[in-house]
């Protein structure tokens, strides 16, 4: 949508369940983290939120940066590339990737993995954008390879929960995505191997994905069909086992 592309871009960025009303134009308004001083507020959530531990998690994992990728595709307007740029570059001065396992809501959870497959939705639409320079893509690139590997050192336990495979689904991705990386096909091997036990570790006997939440099922599913059509598109099924293929559309 592209309100929330365009609030994005004054900070109020978008979270799944928080929001802080409806604005003047009649689209839900999302809370400001805009400090007094203009920074981004990442650490403090704005009086009024219900949870404010669950919503600094969503924030951390920036589910609008694909809005604002889909809107600058749509109308060439650079101000969302600048916006994506800026907010990036804040947050990696803010939160450096750790050289260890990570801590907090920036390196643990849901929160890397999200990034991680959401700036797959991303850079394939800003990529012409005069904004992104080579510097900074490569900068970019550096901070996504090793986003990656601080994850494979701080793998969400237990291993049969949905963060745990959210995190399978990024590792993975990103190999098939990435394959200049020296450490793509370590990567892309262990995330089919990985993908091969999760089609059983995901689920109770009954076929229910075993923390038995409906929304939670529903989004094991939905990462099990998103990597398949990804290897799909990327022409890298063959790679994956027998079971998981049978179903290929």
């Amino acid at each position: 949508q592209k309100s929330i592309a365009d609030q994005a871009i004054e900070y109020r960025f978008y979270t799944m369940a928080y929001n802080e009303g409806t604005g003047t134009d009649g689209q839900t308004q999302y809370w400001s983290l805009k400090n007094a001083d203009g920074s981004i507020s990442w650490s403090k959530a704005p009086d009024g939120v219900p949870d404010k531990t669950e919503y600094l998690k969503q924030i951390h994992r920036m589910m609008w940066m694909p809005y604002q990728a889909q809107a600058y595709y749509a109308t060439g307007d650079e101000k969302y590339v600048k916006s994506i740029i800026e907010v990036y570059d804040d947050y990696l001065k803010r939160y450096p990737v750790p050289s260890g396992k990570g801590s907090g809501n920036a390196w643990t959870g849901l929160q890397v993995s999200q990034r991680l497959i959401g700036w797959l939705d991303v850079l394939p639409l800003i990529i012409t954008s005069q904004s992104v320079t080579p510097q900074w893509l490569a900068k970019m690139v550096v901070y996504v390879h090793d986003s990656i590997q601080s994850m494979r050192q701080t793998w969400y336990t237990p291993a049969t929960s949905n963060i745990y495979f959210a995190q399978v689904q990024a590792l993975i991705q990103n190999a098939i995505f990435f394959p200049e990386y020296v450490d793509a096909q370590e990567w892309f091997e262990e995330g089919v191997g990985l993908v091969t036990s999760q089609l059983s570790d995901q689920f109770n006997s009954d076929g229910v994905q075993n923390e038995l939440d409906a929304s939670y099922h529903l989004g094991v599913v939905s990462n099990f069909e998103s990597i398949q059509n990804f290897a799909v598109a990327n022409g890298r099924l063959a790679s994956f086992p027998a079971d998981y293929r049978s179903e290929e559309r």
